[in-house]
Parts: C-alpha cells; sequence; structure tokens
C-alpha cells in the first residue's frame, strides 16, 4: 500500500520509534568524534572578536540562566545559547564539513540539542541520539539538491541545519510524531542562509550556524506546546 505520509511525517515516525540501542557501534564512535572536535572549535573561539561580541550580546539580552554559553561563566535561555554556541562553534569554519550536503551539520544541531539537554536534564546517551537524528536530517536534506542550492547562492548550514535542530531537540525532548512533524513544519519558516557573506568577507556565515540552532529549539518548544507547522514541508506546492 502506497504511504499516505508526507515526507517530514515519514521522518518524524522514524525519529518518533528511534532508539540509542538502534544506533550501529560506528556511528556513535563517530558521532562522540564530532561531539569532541565541535567542543575544541568553541573553545578555540573564545578570545576572537566575533566571539567576543556574540557572548557579550548574549549577556545584555538576558534570559533564565538555564545553558551554558561554552568557555564562558554565564548561563541564558536555551534558545541564546544555541545562537552563541552555534555561532561561535564556527568562528574558524575548521568545525566538519559534509561535501554531498554542502554543508557543516554538527554546527547547527549539536549546540541546539546541548542547551535543550541541559535544559531538560537529559544523558549523554539522550544528546547523541538527538544528535544522530537531527544530523541525519540536515545531511539527507543537503544531499538532495545535489548541491545545486549552495550555487545558487544559498548556505546549507542554515537552510537545511534549521531542520535538523529542530528534529535533533524533538527527539531529545521526547516529542511524539505528530509534534516532532509539527517541529519540522515550525522550521520551514526559519530555513535561511546566504552566501553574500562572501562580498565583504564579513561574520554573517558564522551567525548561519547560531540562528538555525536557536530556532530549531524554538520550533521544538513551540510544538511541544501544540503550535502547528505545515506536513509538507519538502513535498508541498511551496
Amino acid at each position: 500500500m502506497e504511504n499516505k505520509k508526507t515526507l517530514s511525517q515519514q521522518v518524524a515516525e522514524i525519529g518518533a520509534g528511534l532508539k540509542y540501542e538502534d544506533l550501529p557501534k560506528e556511528v556513535i564512535d563517530n558521532s562522540k568524534k564530532f561531539i569532541l572536535d565541535l567542543i575544541g572549535n568553541l573553545l578555540a573561539s573564545k578570545h576572537i572578536e566575533s566571539t567576543q561580541i556574540m557572548a557579550d550580546t548574549v549577556m545584555a539580552m538576558g534570559g533564565k540562566e538555564i545553558s551554558t554559553v561554552v568557555g564562558f561563566r554565564h548561563k541564558t535561555s536555551p534558545m541564546l545559547a544555541a545562537l552563541a554556541n552555534g555561532t561561535m562553534g564556527h568562528a574558524f569554519d575548521m568545525d566538519d564539513d559534509h561535501r554531498e550536503g554542502t554543508q557543516h551539520s554538527s554546527v547547527v544541531v549539536l549546540p541546539a540539542v546541548l542547551a535543550a539537554a541541559e535544559a531538560y536534564k537529559k544523558s549523554g546517551k539522550d544528546v547523541l541520539l538527538g544528535f544522530v537524528y537531527g544530523s541525519e536530517i540536515t545531511i539527507r536534506l543537503g544531499e538532495a539538491f545535489e548541491g545545486q542550492s549552495y550555487y545558487q547562492g544559498f548556505h546549507p548550514t542554515g537552510t537545511c541545519g534549521v531542520f535538523g535542530a529542530a528534529g535533533g531537540v524533538a527527539k531529545l525532548m521526547g516529542l511524539n510524531e505528530k509534534e516532532t512533524a509539527y517541529a519540522l513544519g515550525i522550521a520551514i519558516s526559519s530555513s535561511a542562509g546566504t552566501l553574500e557573506w562572501k562580498a565583504q568577507g564579513t561574520w554573517t556565515k558564522r551567525l548561519q550556524a547560531g540562528h538555525p540552532a536557536m530556532c530549531g529549539v524554538m520550533s521544538a518548544e513551540l510544538a511541544s506546546r501544540g503550535y502547528t507547522g505545515p506536513t509538507s514541508v519538502w513535498d508541498g506546492q511551496d
């Protein structure tokens, strides 16, 4: 029988049923390497100007002291922590890169998942599971474009990454299939990223890792409270 579910509903169905025990050992081992690599990038970026500006901005914006801004002695809201850590983690552009997906996936997914994990007091296994699920989403989306969106001026780290962040946080929070599909549907409103940063060599490429991480947290949080989003985000008319 033909599957009547949309693509995002099918992805949400897989995510809702995914367990840590389902993950192959190779996937777990590689994920740990990517996580350690990104934390190294985060710590290394602490003293550069763009990171200092982001940290100062997040502190000025306030937010409940829940989630850690890595390398700094303060906490903020999960959304702002994801924004800061995603932006900082991409400062050197040395975080892991997926060629076929033409994007940096970990720097979007992990900051979102880490911020939510700290907020909800989740375990390391929960972080890994959310990270793997979210990474799979953003990488497969990037691959579906076959690199073409990059050469049309879009930045897949941002345009695709927000879905991985939303999915990863939804999994970590324990959202059901319907809620996860809504989270992915909400995320499309924040799918953004342009390569125009290259025109003057500006810092906005870094922001296009932090922004989708932040919006992924927001999307999952909204969906968890019943906020709806379209379930036809990848195969609908628009």
